[in-house]
Formats: structure tokens, C-alpha cells, sequence
């Protein structure tokens, strides 16, 4: 049974370049079979963040090197469940 794996990234205003956020998710979009963009909420401190959401589908070994890929990136948080 194919893996589906599904990836939660918040964006903090610390990230410095979403352009490299960008080619990342360019770079594996053979494995996306969804993303979607949440609209920028405010946590209690009042600091400003965006969600983005991904469906991942194919190759378990992809998955885990889009997400060590993320995880490089200062201001994102990356969690994610699998079925």
C-alpha cells in the first residue's frame, strides 16, 4: 500500500528568504499531490505566522529528505503524520 504522509510547516516572520521556501517544495513536486496555503493568523504573543500544508504521496525516502530539506530553514517548524 502506497504511503501518504502529511506535513504541517509554519512560517514565523523569522524566516529570511521564502524564495528558497519556494524552490524547495519546486523541487520535490513530484511527491506533492497537495498543498495548501492557510491564511497568516497571530499567536497569543501577538507574533504574526503563516501554515502551509502538504499531502505527500510516492517515495518514503523523498518524504524524509523534503522534510530535513525544511528543517534547515530558521523560523520554520515542520511536523508531520503518516497513513
Amino acid at each position: 500500500m502506497e504511503k501518504i504522509r502529511i506535513i504541517g510547516i509554519r512560517v514565523t516572520p523569522e524566516v529570511q528568504d521564502a524564495v528558497q521556501i519556494q524552490n524547495i517544495l519546486t523541487m520535490y513536486g513530484n511527491i506533492i499531490r497537495t498543498r495548501l496555503g492557510l491564511n497568516e493568523e497571530t499567536d497569543d504573543r501577538g507574533n504574526r505566522y503563516g501554515i502551509i500544508l502538504l499531502e505527500l504521496s510516492g517515495d518514503p525516502e523523498q518524504f524524509d529528505a523534503l522534510q530535513e530539506r525544511l528543517l534547515k530553514i530558521h523560523g520554520l517548524s515542520v511536523q508531520s503524520m503518516e497513513f
